[in-house]
């Protein structure tokens, strides 16, 4: 099986461009649900969802721009900046990530303590 491009599909290329083209969709849905009415965009929830879309889609487009600039690659800086450049979007997702965790396990611990304690519980 080969490409118009020349280059012979493996089947690591293949999964390769199917994890792209899911990062890409993923990063469309969560940035379309993002801007989905309901919460104003100022709520920290609503801005972190609409930059883990950017994450995605960003991702994903420096992947299929290294993809399609394939000359590019035999440069002496262009592979190594594409690859710094993604590195650093998952870093910054999953700083995004680890955040939003951190926030729901505190919601979650508050939510406890306010249901053990009880309503009224204060000693009034």
């Amino acid at each position: 099986m080969s490409l118009a491009l020349g280059m012979a599909l493996s089947i690591g290329r293949i999964a390769y461009y199917g994890l792209i083209v899911f990062i890409l969709l993923g990063g469309i849905a969560v940035l379309i649900c993002s801007f989905i009415p309901g919460e104003k965009l100022r709520y920290w929830r609503r801005w972190t969802t609409t930059a883990l879309g950017a994450f995605g889609i960003s991702y994903a487009g420096l992947s299929i721009y290294g993809i399609l600039h394939n000359k590019l690659r035999h440069s002496l800086c262009t592979p190594g900046t594409l690859f710094v450049a993604k590195v650093l979007l998952i870093v910054a997702a999953l700083v995004v990530l680890v955040l939003i965790s951190r926030e729901e396990a505190e919601r979650a611990r508050k939510k406890r303590s306010e249901t053990a304690v009880g309503p009224g519980a204060g000693g009034a």
